[in-house]
């Protein structure tokens, strides 16, 4: 190997060793993202869509709907005065 060959050959092995780079990366990309998925899937089975007991007492009460307050509130003139302060 003579001294002008050496710049060639060090440059394809920096090519080489950067394409060996990103076939990693993406390998790792995709098991980042497999494990992330797997993850929320645990989590999305885990988690009922409503707790087996109220957190509290309110939480068991029915609630009622904020238009008919909102209108019953405003009814009330002495109650919008409590509500500003």
């Amino acid at each position: 190997m003579s001294r002008v060959d050496f710049p060639l050959v060090f440059a394809r092995v920096e090519i080489e060793k950067i394409i060996m780079i990103k076939g990693n990366l993406n390998v790792f990309t995709f098991a980042e993202c497999a494990l992330a998925l797997f993850c929320c899937v645990l989590i999305m089975c885990y988690f009922p869509a409503k707790p087996p007991k109220p957190p509290s007492i309110s939480a068991h009460t029915q609630r009622g709907d904020f238009i008919s307050g909102a209108f019953k509130l405003a009814r009330y003139a002495e109650d919008l005065f409590t509500c500003q302060k």
